[in-house]
């Protein structure tokens, strides 16, 4: 079969692909040069998914792709016919260890990498697919590489004597403006917040400390990047009702698709345009910040921060919109609502209190003894809860619960009452 049909079956089924709510109307492979030597097994090439959809819209995904004579059990995907290669097996060289080695044997990279004769999957995939190809460093793949896609290494270039993010050590791209992969630090940790996170709940183990340090380590990351920069202005204001009006926009993106909100959407316009009268600061933040994209040194070295791509499902030209550092922190929040929803009994006193705690203690550690402000950190949270409730019915239905009683919580009220 041609590559193009065997990635309309396939690409509904890779966590990365975005469009799994929407109908495939056709795909195009365009394959990109050889990365191996004629003749060498595994080939492997990059090539581009050019995704068109029934609604009209079209997306481009970005694969590294590797073919044999003969399949890897385990790792073979399906079996296509290529005019140069004849019938050969296909697989995902991100998850193909040996396959992966070929690829970056073509990749410049910068001398401090001592690339491994056989590079490790980290196995956690989300929006991009990561690879461990040294002591000190990993691959990102980005998988849809779009023009001003370099948003992450910008601001990672900004952020990198903060001590809380990691350094970044080369870049690919399929086009001369179109960034297709990060060489950044490997974190040594001893865990993501997700992971140390929903343990300690599950254990009934205090995480008030680690929260705190987290909130802080975020707002070292927003303090910097509120400081103006050669290309950047900084932090400036902007009219409040020009948020709510934002937020109006993607709440009724999210209720023509889903009926639980339809039926909340009076309340959650009203909700939003309390923030209408504010003076909102905004400038560059992280723009996706939930537990999983923090990595825990310990209680001495801290926090690192990672993955500032921002959220998979945004245009990237909205994700390098200044926003407000309160977006993030929300974002936090949902993730401690998230680990309370993952536990074995999520509305029992212990859980509930557990989550509390750790929430306040995050928001104390941000807030760094300035005033909170409540209507906008609430507009937020529940900006993000409606994107969740999205982002789940796409790619994790049994989870669409969790956000949707968030929303429901805070418009009757009882998420302020467990505060």
């Amino acid at each position: 079969m041609p590559t193009s049909g065997v990635w309309r079956r396939l690409l509904p089924r890779m966590r990365w692909f975005a469009g799994k709510s929407r109908t495939i109307a056709d795909v195009a492979v365009r394959p990109l040069p050889w990365a191996t030597p004629v003749g060498a097994w595994p080939a492997v090439r990059e090539e581009l998914a050019e995704v068109t959809y029934t609604d009209g819209g079209a997306e481009t995904y970005h694969l590294v792709s590797a073919y044999r004579p003969e399949g890897v059990p385990g790792l073979s995907l399906a079996v296509v016919d290529l005019p140069e290669l004849g019938q050969v097996s296909l697989s995902d060289a991100t998850t193909d260890p040996d396959a992966f080695a070929a690829y970056l044997a073509g990749v410049p990279l910068d001398p401090v990498v001592e690339v491994w004769t056989r590079p490790q999957p980290l196995g956690v995939e989300q929006s991009n697919s990561s690879v461990r190809i040294a002591d000190n460093a990993l691959f990102k793949v980005l998988r849809r590489p779009q023009p001003g896609g370099e948003r992450e290494v910008a601001l990672l270039e900004r952020l990198a004597d903060t001590g809380v993010t990691p350094r970044v050590f080369g870049t690919t791209w399929t086009e001369p403006h179109a960034l297709s992969g990060v060489v950044m630090e490997f974190i040594s940790s001893v865990g993501d917040g997700w992971q140390l996170a929903t343990a300690a709940c599950r254990e009934g183990r205090d995480f008030r400390d680690p929260a705190a340090a987290l909130g802080r380590a975020l707002r070292t990351v927003h303090r910097r990047l509120a400081q103006a920069t050669g290309d950047d202005p900084g932090a400036t204001s902007v009219p409040g009702d020009r948020l709510a009006a934002a937020m109006a926009e993607r709440l009724q993106q999210a209720a023509a698709e889903l009926p639980a909100i339809a039926a909340l959407a009076d309340e959650l316009t009203a909700a939003f345009a309390a923030v209408a009268d504010h003076a909102v600061v905004v400038h560059q933040i992280h723009g996706d910040f939930h537990l999983g994209q923090a990595l825990y040194r310990g209680a001495e070295a801290g926090w690192v921060l990672i993955d500032f791509e921002g959220e998979p499902l945004v245009p990237v030209a909205e994700r390098n919109r200044p926003d407000s550092g309160w977006r993030d922190v929300a974002g936090a929040l949902r993730s401690f609502d998230y680990v309370r929803g993952a536990q074995t009994h999520p509305e029992s006193p212990a859980v509930r209190a557990w989550t509390a705690q750790a929430s306040a203690a995050f928001l104390d550690g941000y807030a760094d003894g300035e005033p909170v402000p409540h209507d906008l950190l609430r507009a937020y949270v529940l900006d993000k809860a409606v994107y969740e409730v999205r982002y789940e019915a796409a790619n994790r239905p049994e989870w669409v619960h969790i956000p949707l009683q968030t929303v429901q919580d805070e418009l009757t009220g009882l998420g302020r009452e467990n505060e």
